[in-house]
């Protein structure tokens, strides 16, 4: 039987690390989906898209701080006695004959590590739900986000600009944006818009993100790419267009 060996108030020296996990890790995910569908009942998990390696470091520094500092104070030496002339006994807050203060290097060390193995190129960790799409998807040019609706500039004399509608006519294959389940999760639903280049050969050439919740866009820009439309003939030729794009997430009643 697993004994646990404490002494004062070496019993919050496991309590304070686990403490300080739920609400790092509540916080960080309501940074992903928002406080107000923290606590919805979803399919996945509430800390579906969450980062788990730097909350776990921030929590176990901030686990080593509270131990460190509480168990210096605790455990600092008693006053003389002014008719003994002798300190009184010193006090022991200890878990497992290790007093408080010293397990707070343990903590701070294990944040180290786990601030160390934490992996790079994560884009959604670390990100407020209601950050611009440029900070989630590093390779979106800035200049791409919050624009008003134009095609995007080229300077081919060839390349007429078609009306949204009229374009939507031309469509021979469209493949339905998969629903992202973190954002379905959340009830995220609306518009996401594209400036677009539609090659000679109908394939979608190029995509620029004009407006769209940073998670639906991703989901609309992969299946907007696999669209085909009925190639644009000027003069008897095939030529390239610009036109805009829209898809609508949509959910459904439960």
């Amino acid at each position: 039987m697993f004994w646990v060996v404490y002494r004062g108030l070496g019993l919050w020296v496991p309590i304070i690390p686990v403490v300080c996990l739920l609400v790092v890790f509540v916080a960080e995910a309501a940074l992903v989906v928002g406080p107000t569908h923290l606590f919805d009942d979803r399919q996945g998990g509430v800390l579906e898209g969450v980062d788990w390696y730097l909350p776990t470091a921030v929590s176990f520094f901030l686990a080593g701080a509270i131990c460190f500092l509480w168990g210096l104070r605790v455990n600092r030496p008693l006053p003389i006695d002014p008719y003994t002339k002798m300190p009184g006994p010193p006090p022991n807050h200890s878990l497992y004959f290790v007093k408080m203060q010293y397990w707070g290097f343990l903590y701070i060390a294990l944040g180290a590590y786990f601030l160390w193995r934490q992996p790079a190129g994560n884009s959604l960790a670390h990100t407020p739900r209601n950050a611009p799409y440029s900070a989630r998807v590093p390779d979106t040019p800035p200049a791409a986000i919050e624009q008003s609706p134009q095609p995007p500039a080229d300077d081919s004399p060839t390349r007429p600009l078609v009306d949204a509608a009229e374009q939507a006519k031309r469509i021979l294959k469209q493949t339905p944006p998969v629903y992202p389940s973190l954002a379905k999760q959340a009830r995220i639903q609306g518009e996401v818009r594209f400036d677009a280049i539609i090659g000679k050969d109908g394939s979608v050439r190029e995509l620029t993100l004009v407006k769209g919740h940073p998670l639906l866009a991703p989901a609309a820009e992969q299946a907007v790419k696999q669209w085909v439309y009925r190639p644009a003939i000027l003069d008897g030729k095939p030529v390239e267009v610009a036109t805009q794009i829209d898809v609508n997430f949509a959910l459904g009643r439960q």
